[in-house]
């Protein structure tokens, strides 16, 4: 067993459009609709958003360093004090390292800045906007507000950033760059992100497709008795650019699948779904009770929650394709906490 490929989860948080905290993950959230950008102001789309005016989010709308932030900002700081817990300095000891992933970013803001500059010239562009325009700004407002002690890093890319960000995590904690590491996958809804979601053709008519918003967050160490469950190992991500290249990614993925093994079934609706099907099929698997839509890093994490979550009450070692929607597709092994840490794929 090679302990320093393996991470262990010590605790986990999430916000959804289901309500924050892990266990909403199990209800059906509600479907609301939103326009899409000024192309198409008369179609409305079915998405799945989080509710700005649950007392949760509202708490941190008061904090000093968040006033001005956006909702992705809220999703984050939440679901990762979530994961800390109210006294993670007096329970852990050591430093706190931070990974957050993004797909769009702090999109509703810079939406608003870019529309208030095009609208009223640059001299009127708003400077308490601007600063919220840059990408990892949310990742800068966690760290203050958890005052993070150790590295602060971000990632951008869809469902399979995370197997990055735990490669990450791996190489920090093996060379003693902090005693923890909180991972954070956050994505929210605005008008211009349905807007790119039309013209890449994933909201078509028959389509089942939802877009979705919020965060998940994972507390992560080297191996213990006190963790919920075992990350690792993995064999990142196959890259792809279209359809043929992903399915010859899913097949070199079902290849390092046992044929006994359980797996975790992430793709649902959206159009990895049946090269899902096909490769795991045979196999016995798990999924999400509801579908919570597509927020490509908050997704993600809900399906690495809720596989962990899985992997506990089933008490066997668990396998979980991401199936990213613009980059590659990866494959994550989930034990539970007594699992015998093998490194074998085959194991």
């Amino acid at each position: 067993m090679n302990r320093s490929e393996i991470l262990s989860v010590y605790n986990w948080g999430a916000v959804s459009p289901s309500g924050c905290g892990v266990q909403e993950l199990w209800n059906h959230p509600p479907l609301k609709g939103q326009e899409p950008d000024v192309s198409s102001p008369t179609r409305w789309y079915e998405v799945f958003a989080v509710n700005r005016k649950w007392p949760q989010l509202l708490r941190w709308k008061d904090h000093p360093r968040l006033r001005r932030a956006s909702s992705l900002s809220s999703f984050m700081v939440e679901a990762a004090c979530q994961a800390l817990g109210p006294s993670f300095g007096m329970d852990r000891e050591g430093s706190l390292g931070v990974i957050a992933c993004f797909g769009t970013g702090s999109v509703s803001l810079s939406h608003k800045f870019y529309a208030g500059f095009l609208a009223t010239g640059k001299r009127f562009a708003s400077p308490a906007l601007f600063p919220e325009t840059v990408y990892n700004a949310s990742l800068s407002h966690l760290a203050a507000v958890i005052s993070c002690s150790g590295p602060a890093y971000a990632l951008v890319g869809d469902q399979t950033a995370w197997l990055a960000a735990l490669r990450v995590a791996r190489i920090w904690l093996n060379q003693g760059a902090c005693q923890w590491v909180l991972v954070v996958g956050a994505e929210e809804l605005d008008p211009i992100a349905i807007e790119a979601f039309v013209a890449c053709g994933w909201l078509k008519r028959k389509s089942l497709f939802r877009p979705s918003e919020g965060a998940a967050s994972l507390l992560l160490g080297p191996p213990g008795q006190e963790a919920l469950c075992h990350l690792g190992p993995w064999w990142g991500e196959w890259p792809y650019r279209n359809r043929s290249q992903a399915a010859q990614a899913a097949r070199k993925l079902a290849e390092l699948i046992p044929p006994n093994a359980w797996v975790y079934r992430s793709a649902q609706n959206n159009w990895l779904a049946a090269m899902e099907a096909q490769v795991t099929g045979g196999r016995p698997a798990c999924e999400s009770p509801w579908y919570l839509g597509e927020a490509f890093t908050a997704s993600a994490g809900w399906h690495i929650i809720l596989a962990g979550l899985f992997a506990r009450q089933k008490a066997c070692p668990l396998y979980l394709p991401l199936w990213g929607l613009n980059y590659g597709i990866g494959l994550l092994k989930v034990l539970p906490p007594n699992e015998n840490h093998s490194t074998s794929p085959h194991v």
